[in-house]
């Protein structure tokens, strides 16, 4: 209890500090502005139902209330087994751009803890040097599937991963790749949107949080049999090897964290 005490009177002033950026997103008002009655009826209506697809982002975008909820029972909880005496105020290039972009993000669970962590690691004198200000905007520009991945990755480090080449059977230099970067990652991070998954690689390789070296794979005996004999990839080489002069090949690889990943995880991703 004595430490919470400590956390909230060493974060009041974060709080505060962003407090001005707590304004509800504007939203178009029924009473339509004189000039676009004017445009005629068939705007009018599509005002009311932008209006109305809009109207559940005021529940979605933070307010006040959610910030001291969020500082007095989400990052409290990620402290609650740390001595009072290593509680700081966390340096306010990290919380102030974190706490403005949960005003927008706040909602998705996934990244609402990474933020927490990043947080409570700045707020931890014993690891508040692993707190990166560019987190924040590594976050920020990451989708809940994609923070998924990462977590998935934090803890099981190395996978397979294979893409699908389409080369000439007559030994035409030159091929085309088919389908880049599959794997069962997403399936077993419990992503919502598996077919996005090769798109969520490549901004994760973009944020360089993640590596799927170009000529390294796995040696464990058998590691690839599962994936490479799954129903979705014999469609797809089947489709290939249908075709005239082609030829299907499997190019495989692995997927882990890079370098900056592992620092990146260290300090948002709660160990378990």
């Amino acid at each position: 209890m004595e430490n919470e005490e400590v956390l909230k009177s060493n974060t009041k002033d974060v709080i505060d500090s962003v407090t001005g950026l707590v304004k509800a997103v504007p939203i178009y008002q029924d009473g339509f502005q004189p000039a676009v009655k004017v445009l005629g009826k068939s705007l009018e209506t599509v005002a009311k139902t932008v209006n109305l697809a809009l109207e559940p982002l005021r529940g979605l975008v933070w307010g006040y209330d959610k910030f001291n909820d969020f500082m007095e029972t989400t990052v409290p909880n990620k402290l609650k087994d740390i001595p009072k005496e290593n509680i700081i105020t966390p340096d306010a290039t990290i919380a102030g751009p974190l706490l403005e972009s949960l005003k927008y993000t706040g909602h998705k669970e996934e990244l609402k803890d990474m933020y927490a962590n990043l947080l409570a690691t700045a707020m931890n004198k014993d690891k508040a040097q692993n707190a990166h200000p560019s987190f924040v905007d590594i976050i920020k520009n990451m989708n809940s599937d994609e923070a998924r991945i990462i977590k998935y990755l934090a803890i099981n480090k190395v996978k397979p991963i294979i893409s699908i080449k389409s080369a000439f059977i007559d030994k035409t230099p030159g091929y085309n790749i088919v389908k880049k970067y599959i794997s069962f990652v997403e399936i077993e991070a419990k992503c919502e949107f598996i077919e996005l998954a090769p798109s969520y690689y490549e901004n994760l390789i973009r944020l360089k949080l993640i590596d799927i070296p170009k000529g390294e794979y796995l040696t464990t005996p058998n590691v690839y049999d599962k994936l490479e004999n799954s129903d979705k990839v014999k469609e797809i080489i089947d489709t290939i090897n249908n075709r005239d002069n082609r030829k299907a090949e499997i190019s495989q690889s692995l997927i882990e964290l890079s370098e900056f990943g592992q620092l990146f995880t260290n300090a948002c991703i709660e160990k378990i």
